[in-house]
Formats: structure tokens, sequence, C-alpha cells
């Protein structure tokens, strides 16, 4: 008895929905991968957030610096909110990771919670030493030293009292950011470890960054994270050279700030309290 073959129309008419059912199943298996990293981020700054508040319970109510730095002999050491690396000299200028380094690390235990799963995905570039993809909000998370204009002298900074935010919940933490680079070449994406406010001059200075289905996960100062969206100003807002590179970056990839409805963004006409901006509400310890 012969046994009957397909043929080739057959054939094709199963190709045809094999390619039908990929083209209609791929975005969707896109989609759900996108969605498992936005969820594993999310998950990853609440972890930040608690381990802040944690470290705060520690040190007498007081939020973290973004880092200090320690000397001995050859050796240099620093110690951030994420991590940090070490230096001994003797052995040359090769910088090593030390993930032990980290303020928050004795409450997670686990340096990969400090990277942002989708931030290789927009193309950022690496920057050794530096978190991948998240960066804190400097009002809040303060530098222990900065080199301040005209003299650039070091000025030092004490850390942010808990108890000194008005609205804990309403106040950035950390979460996703992104800075723009176009100064040598193509524009491209750097890591930053800061978020800077929206009266910070638009040069391309690193702000919050939508990298999830057009949302960012932020942690808050009193723990809870959420997803949120971003805000971009036109095209006059941004100053920096070429300012029009920096904007198309911007609306690309998505990168703005988290404004507040009652105090939309207005290059901080309107001000408070020592002359806080109050487009920057998110960012401030203090509230108009």
């Amino acid at each position: 008895m012969k046994s009957r073959a397909f043929t080739l129309i057959e054939l094709l008419v199963v190709i045809a929905i094999i390619a039908i059912l990929a083209a209609i199943l791929f975005p969707v298996f896109a989609q759900a991968k996108a969605a498992a990293k936005k969820t594993v981020c999310l998950s990853g700054v609440k972890q930040v957030a608690l381990g802040s508040t944690m470290y705060s319970a520690d040190y007498d109510d007081m939020f973290s610096t973004q880092g200090f730095s320690v000397f001995s002999g050859n050796i240099y050491e620093y110690h951030a909110w994420w991590g940090g690396f070490m230096y001994d000299f003797s052995q040359g200028f090769n910088q090593v990771l030390k993930p032990e380094y980290g303020l928050f690390y004795p409450y997670m235990k686990n340096r990969e919670i400090n990277d942002c799963p989708t931030a290789k995905d927009t193309g950022m570039q690496p920057a050794n030493g530096y978190v991948n993809g998240y960066g804190v909000n400097g009002r809040v998370i303060v530098s222990a030293v900065t080199y301040d204009p005209p003299t650039y002298a070091p000025v030092t900074h004490s850390s942010i009292s808990a108890t000194a935010c008005d609205s804990p919940a309403e106040t950035i933490l950390m979460g996703d950011n992104a800075g723009v680079e176009t100064g040598d070449g193509a524009p491209y994406l750097y890591q930053d470890p800061n978020i800077n406010p929206p009266s910070a001059v638009r040069d391309g200075r690193a702000r919050i960054a939508a990298r999830h289905t057009e949302q960012a996960n932020i942690a808050w100062a009193d723990g809870h994270a959420k997803s949120i969206k971003v805000s971009i100003p036109t095209l006059s807002a941004f100053l920096g050279n070429p300012a029009t590179d920096h904007y198309k970056e911007a609306v690309a990839y998505h990168i703005g700030d988290a404004i507040n409805g009652r105090y939309p963004f207005d290059n901080c006409v309107a001000t408070y309290g020592s002359g806080l901006c109050q487009e920057d509400y998110y960012y401030n310890v203090s509230k108009p």
C-alpha cells in the first residue's frame, strides 16, 4: 500500500500559517519580555529603597551620602551607596570593583540589584565603577564633597535627616536615569550617579529615563517604589550644544523630569524658601 505524501501546495499553506502565527506572536513575546524586565527593575529599586530605609534606621535616621573615599598608604577605596572600588597603587592603576563596599550592601547582599536589566538594551555606554542605569536624587542622598565654582575648592556636605523631608512619599530617592552626550561624535547615552532636577541646565545632564514602555521606575524617600511617566519640555528649554541633538535624544529615549501638575516646568520662575524652584517639587526635601 502506498503512503500519501504532502503536496507542494499543502506544504506552502502550512509554512504560510506558521509565518502568520510567528508575526502575531513575536511582538507579544517581546512585550512580555519587556514587562518582565520592568518588573525586575521595579523590584530592584524597591530593594534599594528598603536598603536606604534600614541604613537610616542604623544611622540616627540619616540618609546616606553618595559615597566617601578612604586613603591608606598605596590603597585608595571608594565606598558608595551602590558598591565601590579599590586601587592598590603599588600594583598599578587597575580598578577593582568591590560590591561589599556598598553602603546598602549589608542590607541587600546582592550587587546585581543595583543594575537595571533594560539599560543595556538602550545602548547605554558602560562606566566602570558606576551603576548600570540608576541614579540618586542628590538633594536627598547628597555628595559628601563638591567642588563648586568659582574657586572649585572642596566643600563638604552633611547627610540629610529623614525627618527633614516634608513629604517623603513625594520625594524622589533614586531610579532609572540616563544622560545624553553629544560632544564627541554621534549622540549616545551615558551613566551618571545623579538624577538632575527640572531646573538644572539642559545640557545633557542625566535625568529620569522612562526606558520601560515609556515609564521609569522610581524609589521614593519613604521606601515605596512605582513606575511613572516623565515630562519632556520643548526644544526651547534645551541650552546645551547642540541643543537640537539633546532634545532629539531626550524624545527618542524618553528622558525627562517628574513634574507635579501644581508646579509645571517654568524655567524656575516661581521659587520658594531659599530660592528653591517650585518645578523641582518631587526633588526638593522642603515643599512649597
